[in-house]
This record gives structure tokens, C-alpha cells and sequence, in this order.
């Protein structure tokens, strides 16, 4: 039961899933913003799975989270690249320097993940749960983010409990994602 648990919140918690409250966010307090909105959700959510589904139908990853570090680096390459662009179009439709440190926040993290995937195993659930949380906390104060504490111990709790991450690899992520959120937003905000 547990381990069904805990596979659910990989799912729910993942990258893709963790931008898609973000976006739903974006568009409840931008209501009137339906193009940014889709925008987002096409480069850092459709792209990045058909990326992802590629890459499995094509034999080049085993499974949906890759464990071997060398399955990963394809993804977090056409992550990234999606990410880059798609903060840079989201700062043509709309130039709010919000967009722009979601945009940085993410292509930089993921940038980093690669590099560090070249030699070690990071939690990529880690890094955008922990990212997206320091963000929603920057942005909207604890009042209203302080549920995301308790995505981040979920997050935490599955990773390990699947035995797919060392404690050391899920601390590594949510101290990666956060560090690099909290930086963009400071410096540009």
C-alpha cells in the first residue's frame, strides 16, 4: 500500500507536475493571462513529456524515471532547451519579471542537474518541488505557500522510500532547487 503511495506522489510531485500548479496559479491571480498560461504549459510541461515519451519509445530510456544517470542527460538537455525558450517567448507575450525568474529558475536548474548527472545521481522530483516551493514562498509569503512544505517532505518521503535516491541525492535536489529559485528571484525581483 504504501509503495503505491509513494509511486503516486512520484507522479503527482514530479517536475511537470509541479509546473503545472504553478501555471494554475499564474492563471488565478492573472486571470486575464490565458496566453501566458498556455505558453507555459506548452514549454514546460507537453514539450518536455514528448520529449520524455521519445526517448522511451525509442529505446534510449528503460522507464518513465530513468535510474541509470546516463539515461537521464537526453531529457534534461530537451528540458532545458524547452525551458530557455519558453521563458524567452514568455518574456516577449509578456515581459513581468516574474515570468523571466520562473524562466531562469528553471533552465538554470536544469542546466546544473545535467552537469551534475554526468557524475552523480541528483533528485530531479527534489530539485522541482523544492524550486517551485522557495518560489511560491518568495512570491506569495507563507500564509498561503506553507502547503508546499509539506510537498517537499511528501516528495522527499516517496524518493527514498522507493529506494530510487540516497538521502544525500534528495538533500543535494531541494537544496539545488531552492538555492537557484531563491538567487533568480532575488536578483531580479
Amino acid at each position: 500500500m504504501l509503495k503505491h503511495i509513494a509511486h503516486w506522489i512520484s507522479h503527482g510531485l514530479n517536475p511537470a507536475g509541479v509546473a503545472l500548479v504553478l501555471w494554475i496559479c499564474w492563471w488565478i491571480y492573472h486571470p486575464d493571462d490565458g496566453l501566458v498560461v498556455m505558453v507555459g504549459v506548452l514549454f514546460y510541461i507537453v514539450l518536455p513529456a514528448l520529449g520524455l515519451l521519445h526517448g522511451l519509445r525509442k529505446g534510449r530510456m528503460n522507464q518513465l524515471y530513468p535510474e541509470v544517470r546516463q539515461q537521464r542527460s537526453e531529457m534534461l538537455l530537451q528540458g532545458a532547451m524547452s525551458y530557455g525558450l519558453g521563458g524567452g517567448v514568455l518574456w516577449i507575450i509578456n515581459p513581468d519579471l516574474l515570468l523571466l525568474v520562473v524562466g531562469i529558475s528553471f533552465t538554470l536548474a536544469t542546466l546544473l542537474v545535467f552537469c551534475i548527472n554526468l557524475f552523480w545521481k541528483i533528485s530531479i522530483h527534489c530539485v522541482g518541488v523544492g524550486g517551485a516551493v522557495a518560489l511560491l514562498f518568495s512570491i506569495a509569503g507563507a500564509g498561503i505557500a506553507w502547503p508546499g512544505v509539506l510537498a517537499v517532505l511528501l516528495v522527499g518521503w516517496a524518493r527514498l522510500y522507493l529506494g530510487v535516491h540516497t538521502v544525500a541525492q534528495v538533500l543535494a535536489g531541494f537544496v539545488l532547487g531552492i538555492g537557484v529559485s531563491l538567487a533568480a528571484y532575488r536578483a531580479l525581483m
